[in-house]
């Protein structure tokens, strides 16, 4: 939140509270990083308070041939198997599944699905959004690479064609690097890519998309001023 205090212009508002879930999938936003090529399945939970007499029927996919789905039973309770095909190519698939159920509120439930195929070391955000850096606060970002395979593999060197951004790499174990970002001082670049290289023949390079984040300026407001009522 905004104020026109010039000391304090800006200030945080914290509000508590619980939401009791009637009904739902658990998660309602299913997220897979898969290896082309690749099948995998995932358990989605039947949450909340009428969860336990509910019936889900005409239980479906939109792009069933490569998010398939269908009702199992785990220790006694229903739950959604979602099933990913990969495929051979690389990119990006979303489906929505959705089931009917036997009573009126909610008629039926919505499970949004997101699966990022890619090759063997997949880099984890693939976009990064990067902040200018204050006088001694700087605001480094992190990318996590790491391998489906848990095959080892090196980062021997990070390259910015633009110069716009230091990158220091770590290993975390022998199939496991992250890369900290930072944007360097005086850079008028908006945004480019990062050449993460490897020591793996199939993967020469990974790119990573980058993009400044744009601090907006907080204007102060001019104080009301309070006028002298007329008459009486």
């Amino acid at each position: 939140m905004y104020s026109n205090d010039p000391k304090q212009k800006r200030f945080e508002l914290k509000i508590q509270g619980e939401v009791e879930v009637m009904l739902g999938f658990d998660p309602q936003r299913l997220r897979i990083r898969i290896k082309k090529g690749a099948r995998e399945k995932k358990l989605v939970r039947i949450v909340g308070k009428l969860a336990a007499g509910v019936k889900l029927t005409e239980v479906k996919s939109n792009k069933p041939e490569r998010v398939a789905v269908r009702l199992v039973e785990v220790e006694g309770k229903p739950q959604l198997e979602v099933s990913v095909n990969a495929g051979a190519k690389e990119g990006r698939i979303s489906a929505l599944v959705q089931a009917k159920t036997n009573i009126k509120t909610p008629p039926k439930l919505s499970l949004f699905v997101w699966v990022e195929v890619s090759a063997d070391i997949v880099a984890v955000p693939r976009r990064v959004f990067l902040r200018r850096p204050k006088a001694g606060k700087p605001s480094p970002r992190r990318i996590s690479l790491y391998s489906h395979d848990k095959k080892p593999f090196s980062i021997t060197r990070v390259e910015d064609p633009a110069g716009a951004v230091e990158a220091r790499a770590k290993r975390d174990s022998p199939h496991r690097w992250h890369v900290e970002l930072l944007l360097k001082k005086g850079v008028v670049a908006r945004g480019g890519k990062l050449k993460i290289h490897t020591s793996r023949s199939d993967q020469r390079v990974i790119e990573v998309s980058y993009q400044l984040q744009q601090d907006f300026k907080v204007r102060s407001l001019p104080a009301k001023k309070v006028g002298k009522k007329r008459g009486g």
